[in-house]
């Protein structure tokens, strides 16, 4: 995928660290291969699909298992003396907000039935697999990223 560069280096360090395995080469979905990386909808959606892939792993679970810990894909952040204003508390009341509503949310997915979920399907992804605190847990997952994949030279 070309989606995002944290999804591919998390896949590249399971293969590595977790199954010792090294991909011969590393292509563009387009470019015909045996393996591809698919995030967000197209993950979504290939899950309820007939995707000719024969084996198929979720790189949350897949990092959960091995480590015990979060993976935390994304963060919201600013180097220090930078000037917030009142964008901490905002976002914090908007989370709020939203959580308080998820399931009104679910129900809503702009496209449920394009990406072949129900919405009780869409409401366990938005509150099992989605987290937005970086509590302990998830700095620890965050770190063991950061040291697991500086070793293998990730973030070069």
């Amino acid at each position: 995928t070309s989606e995002t560069s944290t999804s591919v280096r998390i896949l590249r360090l399971l293969l590595a660290a977790k199954y010792e395995v090294e991909p011969r080469a590393w292509v563009d979905a387009g470019a015909g291969c045996n393996a591809l990386l698919l995030i967000g909808d197209q993950a979504l959606r290939a899950l309820h699909d007939r995707h000719p892939a024969p084996h198929r792993i979720d790189i949350g679970t897949e990092w959960v298992e091995w480590t015990g810990l979060p993976l935390v894909c994304a963060v919201w952040a600013a180097r220090p003396g930078v000037e917030l204003g009142d964008w901490p508390e905002r976002l914090e009341a908007h989370k709020r907000r939203n959580r308080a509503r998820l399931a009104e949310i679910a129900a809503g997915w702009r496209d449920l039935e394009y990406d072949r979920l129900t919405p009780a399907e869409a409401l366990e992804y938005l509150t099992r697999h989605v987290d937005h605190d970086l509590d302990a847990a998830a700095l620890a997952g965050l770190e063991r990223f950061r040291r697991e994949g500086a070793a293998l030279g990730l973030f070069d």
